[in-house]
């Protein structure tokens, strides 16, 4: 008997068990969302745009609401209406159709309600993602341009267009469920086909049901071809992206026909729909269907094949015409200036003197190569880390701009030992990094090293802010829990001692940053957030903690703004006494009509840059972009300011509308952080990428590629295709011509961004362009390009350095650095191409690195640099540019503390003043050998002192190596 009752038991228990498990299941999930949401709301809350966090949430939860209710409610009447219709004859069910009948009888509220509110739930998750094309739709500013075909502003294909097409594929996709639906419940319930005395019948009421929504579907079909005659215009094409001829004279008759034909053949089944027959509108979806085989897809091909090809250029002129003026024009390229420039080739003495302000500019620090210089010399701790690829600004210095290669000297908790990084290390001791470290881009030590503008930790130089800590950076990704009670000892470690400190430092944050986690509620959710029962349960968390989280400069301006996205190369400057992040973030689009699109990631990536890496930054493919906004993130208190850059962006425009106030007017600027503003990394590239082809405005050239252009291969590292780099250099534009006129340069050196083109196919230079990098300059983005005279073949920069490295002087100092068991080896810096002295000039820094100890890093050595076709290779620029015009260049580099060049033999002017070893009766090779012997000999020593904390030793050796260099390079004759 006990058992009996037991097992009446177990399934009363399991029915019990298994609600309350959802239940349990459900509730902890809402919770985890409610977590998630209200700490959001805390965050937007703590950084002043609390209004962008109520809109978008707002907006999601209603496109939930709306896009869930539509089709759960739709799901549901459905199944009902199913449910609802009487079967034809009950005693013919098969087997499945009796198990319906079943489960409908004894759940039928469940069978409705459980399918309609699951994809109601998941068709409103997937339509939260609108919310951006939703917003701008309804708010959005005019372009005041028109498409060249139906006169509609562009304004329709940015905003309209991607909405419009949201909406009809909701219903399409609604209709479509639901009608399978219909097909299903239909039959399963024994009233749609079923096997009456042997034949298949249909019930009336069914008939109506699956009628109307085959009529929905077709309808939406219909407007969907609709839409599709404007989407001709941002379609891409084989020979061109947008309306060509064939889509204008086939594609777009063929779309409103079929619309027409989808429009008749949904009121025939509206009409038909409370009848039996199906004859008449099953023929009009086999016309659709046909009518979409021939005259959407055959009809276009034989206009293309028989119409279009042999005759091409003609055909396609006008569509090449306006894919130009709109390429152009979306990416800001439409007034790009085109100069001949006939370089010479020769150098002769003085040919600089006009260019002296110039050369100052021409940076010998490769912001790559001495990464690890920075690492060894100002990385202090294992537990700090720069960017891998330093940045490069300017800042007047002694009352001159000055180009400056600098980086934040970030936290890195991979560099702790695996044994300290514990919860309370990682996220209340380890919390922020220490000050900028800054170097001249122009200058060297007379070691090699660079000379310092910020270093140290206290920081010296010339640079210095006021507040030095680094709490939010583009390597801080943990989050930190700072600020302690009146009191009690500050447990942030802060600098490891230095300058008039003694011994380990500690500091308290003090900052506005960051959200209140005193309370137990606070504590709790964010507990639930990360997953750390530690934020609940360690008393270093108090009633005067923060939590500063989303820590990445592109972090925070992608959250406030989330409709930017940002340029993948951010950096550091201080700006009225604080470091800040400056973010170049970008509107852009997919439907700018007639408009090329570009792959971002192939634009981007070149031999420093790997866009696929950086998060936030640009992706797949555009075909409008502009530079909108300037963002700063504060780096000690995470506040983040946007600035409205192109005020004229009707986007921009748009997103200032839907989000009143949190874009500040460009007014706002102040005038030091105008100073630290420049022209965009990734937007110069990716125009550099379209004006390859869209140089050429004529359809004639555009079309048979006549003077296409290439980004050339980066020549420097060994085994290496990736393409050429831009370069910040600080150039001065020369005079060139315009149909015949002479136009005047620039009258001194302008902060600005270069790259270099070859023909297709070719290696030789084809042009230079730059674009005017200096925000506080009045032709701050003027683009400007130098094209090659074709009478003359100038060398790329494959060529260039191809000669440079085979040059005889060249190689016989680089030898001691090519074998295989050498000491330190040669590393090739940046190649820069500079337009000075009426030509080109190549610049290429070398470095050295020690091999036999992980310590080493780079040192820079020589500068080689080519003109024409003269090559010299020297400790100094100054020196080399002497040596290429013939013993004077005509000005002075700047350089300063740099080894003395070549003089006239040993213990004369221009030697380090140390007496070289006995060398009489040697031959010319042999003194250059036994002087590059004893340099590899004295450098391997001063490496040696180095890490032995010997820098008297490290110094003297240095020096030693350096005079044996000098009479290396008096042998060669320079």
């Amino acid at each position: 008997m006990a058992d009996q009752t037991a097992s009446r038991r177990s399934p009363l228990r399991m029915r019990t068990l298994l609600p309350t498990v959802i239940i349990v299941i459900l509730l902890g999930y809402a919770y985890t969302v409610f977590a998630q949401v209200w700490t959001d709301h805390l965050w937007f809350q703590s950084l002043g745009y609390h209004q962008v966090f109520t809109t978008r949430l707002g907006t999601q939860v209603l496109l939930f609401l709306i896009a869930g209710a539509f089709m759960g409610a739709a799901v549901g009447v459905n199944i009902w209406l199913c449910l609802k219709t009487t079967p034809l004859d009950v005693t013919s069910h098969t087997t499945a159709q009796a198990s319906f009948h079943n489960l409908a009888g004894r759940w039928r509220r469940l069978v409705i309600v459980l399918p309609a509110a699951a994809l109601g739930l998941l068709t409103g998750a997937s339509w939260i993602g609108n919310a951006t094309t939703v917003l701008a739709w309804l708010n959005q500013v005019p372009f005041g341009q028109a498409d060249a075909r139906f006169g509609l502003d562009v304004a329709f294909y940015v905003f309209d267009y991607p909405w419009y097409r949201a909406v009809v594929g909701l219903f399409l996709a609604v209709t479509v469920l639901c009608a399978i639906i219909a097909l299903a419940g239909h039959f399963l319930n024994g009233s749609f086909l079923a096997d009456v005395g042997g034949r298949r019948q249909t019930a009336r009421a069914a008939h109506l049901h699956v009628g109307i929504l085959l009529g929905l579907i077709t309808a939406g079909y219909g407007v969907t071809k609709l839409l599709d005659r404007y989407g001709v215009l941002v379609t891409s094409g084989q020979l061109l992206d947008g309306l060509t001829y064939t889509s204008d004279h086939a594609r777009l008759t063929a779309n409103l026909v079929l619309a027409i034909i989808a429009g008749l053949t949904a009121i025939l089944f509206f009409a038909t729909a409370a009848g039996r027959g199906w004859r008449l509108p099953l023929v009009s979806v086999a016309l659709v269907v046909v009518s979409s085989l021939i005259i959407g897809g055959a009809y276009p091909l034989l206009v293309q094949s028989f119409q279009v090809n042999p005759t091409e250029p003609d055909k396609e002129r006008p569509y090449m015409e306006m894919n130009i003026a709109a390429t152009r024009a979306a990416y800001g390229i439409e007034n790009v200036q085109i100069e001949d420039y006939s370089a010479v080739t020769t150098a002769e003495a003085g040919q600089l003197k006009s260019d002296a302000e110039a050369l100052p500019g021409i940076r010998l620090i490769d912001p790559q190569m001495v990464q690890d210089t920075f690492e060894q010399l100002q990385q202090v701790r294992g537990y700090y880390t720069f960017s891998p690829v330093l940045d490069v600004d300017r800042y007047v210095i002694d009352g001159q701009e000055t180009d400056v290669v600098l980086a934040a000297r970030e936290m890195d908790h991979s560099g702790l030992d695996k044994a300290v990084q514990n919860w309370n290390n990682l996220h209340t001791v380890y919390t922020h990094g220490y000050g900028l470290v800054a170097a001249y881009g122009n200058k060297r030590q007379a070691d090699g090293e660079p000379e310092w503008l910020a270093r140290d930790i206290p920081t010296v130089g010339a640079l210095s802010a006021s507040e030095p800590r680094i709490y939010y950076g583009e390597m801080t990704k943990d989050y930190a829990i700072v600020g302690r009670e009146d009191g009690q000892d500050p447990i942030e470690y802060d600098t490891p001692g230095g300058g008039a400190q003694t011994g380990e430092q500690y500091n308290t944050y003090t900052g506005t940053g960051g959200v209140p986690v005193g309370n137990l509620g606070n504590r709790l959710l964010y507990a639930t957030r990360f997953a750390s029962v530690n934020l609940l349960l360690s008393d270093r968390v108090n009633a005067q903690s923060k939590i500063l989280y989303d820590r990445t400069p592109q972090e925070r301006v992608h959250d406030v703004a989330p409709w930017l996205t940002t340029d993948s190369d951010i950096y550091p400057a201080i700006v009225d006494g604080r470091i800040v992040w400056i973010v170049d973030a970008y509107t852009t689009s997919l439907y700018y009509p007639n408009s090329e699109r570009v792959t971002v990631e192939d634009a981007l990536s070149d031999s420093l840059t790997d866009p696929s890496s950086a998060a936030y930054a640009l992706t797949s493919e555009i075909n409008y972009i502009r530079n909108s906004v300037k963002a700063v993130v504060d780096a000690y208190d995470g506040s983040v300011s946007l600035y409205a850059w192109d005020e004229s962006d009707p986007i921009l425009q748009t997103w200032m509308k839907v989000f009143p106030g949190s874009v500040q007017p460009k007014s706002a600027i102040s005038d030091d952080l105008m100073a630290h503003l420049r022209y965009p990394e990734d937007l110069f590239k990716i125009q550099r990428q379209m004006l390859a082809r869209y140089h050429m405005t004529s359809p004639e050239s555009w079309y048979s590629q006549s003077d296409l252009w290439r980004i050339p291969s980066y020549p420097v590292q060994e085994r290496n295709t990736s393409k050429e780099p831009t370069y910040f250099l600080s150039i001065k534009w020369p005079d060139a011509t315009v149909n015949g006129e002479t136009v005047p340069g620039d009258a001194g050196p302008l902060f600005s961004q270069t790259t270099v083109y070859t023909p297709n196919n070719r290696l030789n230079l084809s042009a230079y362009m730059s674009v005017v990098a200096e925000a506080t300059s009045p032709s701050y983005g003027t683009i400007r390009i130098l094209r090659m005279s074709d009478t003359q073949q100038i060398d790329g920069p494959g060529q260039a350095y191809n000669a440079m490295m085979a040059n005889e002087q060249v190689s016989s100092v680089l030898l001691p650095y090519s074998s295989d068991g050498a000491a330190a080896k040669a590393l090739k810096g940046n190649l820069l191409t500079i337009p000075l002295g009426g030509g080109l000039l190549y610049v290429e820094p070398i470095y050295t690195r020690q091999v036999s100890t992980d310590a080493a890093y780079p040192i820079l050595r020589f500068v080689v640099v080519r003109f024409g076709t003269h090559v010299a290779i020297d400790t100094t620029l100054q020196g080399a540019l002497d040596k290429v015009f013939s013993g004077d260049a005509g000005a002075t580099t700047g350089e300063d503390n740099v080894p003395p060049s070549t003089g006239t033999g040993t213990g004369q002017p221009g030697q380090t003043g140390q007496t070289g070893p006995d060398t009489s009766g040697q031959t010319k090779d042999q003194l250059i050998q036994s002087a590059l012997k004893e340099a590899e000999t004295q450098f391997t020593a001063a490496q040696t002192a180095l890490q032995n904390g010997d820098l008297a030793g490290y110094q003297a050796a240095n020096k030693a190596a350096q005079a044996a260099v000098q009479r290396a390079l008096q042998a060669m004759g320079q």
